[in-house]
């Protein structure tokens, strides 16, 4: 079937002198018709209207190319930019040296305490060692972060991604995924309440110079400090596997902090603690604050 028409649209077309053009002249006119937009519609007008026909595909303008981070030379890393953060925040930082607890050792001496370590399911986690390499706990540590759909731990070392769930945790550390979040909050719902005085007191060989020093301070409206100098040697030696191993912070090691005196007072009084909760919010803490050394070496190299 042929068409004809005289309006100027088939102008293109008119130099091979043709004024009776075939449907195939007509989608292939169609195919080069650039969109325009819709003319003004006059009052009493229609709103429906034919459709108006797109270029070909390869006529398109070409869409712009997902910009992809630059990958890096070196083989500790994927991309320039966690190479740039390990140079700039990690590549000094300093780690907290690893201790490794020997229980047999503490149950000849005649020790007691450490059973309740036991009880917890602490005995494999504070027993972690063997060999590290400090560089690469660093780059653990540039690239950690918290999954956002999972909430586990994740990184990247030389290329390799890293996850650190609570099965991973159970399985390399013994910890469990359950019990109390160490909150003052939580803790009175399991019926410990802390007061920092009193269980200070319950830790020390004597107390009277300490009430003696503390009343002083009171009396100059100084800050009150709790010390590890007159604890009994199981409370000393207990409060030192929490602030070395088990949250372990960088410094400071012979005060006693709220956070101490939470975990102490939860493992002396048997009530469970979720370890993974304590142990994940630790490490993350150390990839957020610059001044956190790099704990748990043991456990980052088990991995």
């Amino acid at each position: 079937m042929n068409y004809s028409f005289t309006n100027g649209y088939l102008d293109p077309l008119i130099n091979n002198n043709k004024n009776v053009y075939t449907i195939t002249d007509i989608i292939q006119f169609a195919s080069r018709v650039v969109p325009c937009k819709n003319p003004k519609r006059h009052k009493g007008e229609g709103s429906s209207r034919a459709p108006v026909p797109l270029p070909p595909a390869s006529l398109q303008p070409e869409q712009p190319p997902v910009d992809q981070p630059e990958a890096s030379t070196h083989p500790w890393f994927s991309t320039k930019t966690q190479e740039r953060i390990f140079n700039e925040s990690f590549a000094t930082k300093a780690l907290v040296p690893p201790k490794v607890l020997h229980l047999d050792w503490l149950t000849e001496q005649g020790f007691q305490f450490h059973t309740l370590l036991k009880d917890h399911d602490l005995n494999k986690f504070v027993g972690l060692s063997g060999f590290y390499y400090p560089d690469l706990v660093r780059v653990f540590y540039t690239n950690l972060h918290a999954d956002p759909a999972t909430g586990y731990l994740c990184s990247e070392v030389k290329c390799t991604r890293i996850q650190l769930s609570p099965d991973d945790l159970e399985e390399i550390a013994g910890l469990k995924d359950s019990g109390v979040k160490p909150r003052l909050a939580d803790l009175k719902d399991v019926g410990f309440e802390l007061d920092k005085n009193v269980f200070y007191q319950s830790l020390l060989r004597d107390p009277t110079a300490w009430l003696s020093e503390s009343a002083i301070k009171r009396n100059q409206k100084k800050k009150v400090t709790y010390n590890t100098g007159g604890l009994n040697a199981d409370d000393r030696l207990l409060h030192y596997i929490v602030c070395w191993i088990l949250a372990v912070r960088g410094g400071n090691h012979a005060t006693i902090s709220e956070k101490d005196m939470l975990l102490m007072g939860a493992i002396t009084n048997s009530i469970i603690l979720n370890w993974v909760h304590v142990i994940s919010d630790n490490m993350l803490k150390t990839r957020c604050l610059m001044d956190y050394k790099c704990p748990y070496a043991f456990l980052v190299h088990h991995r």
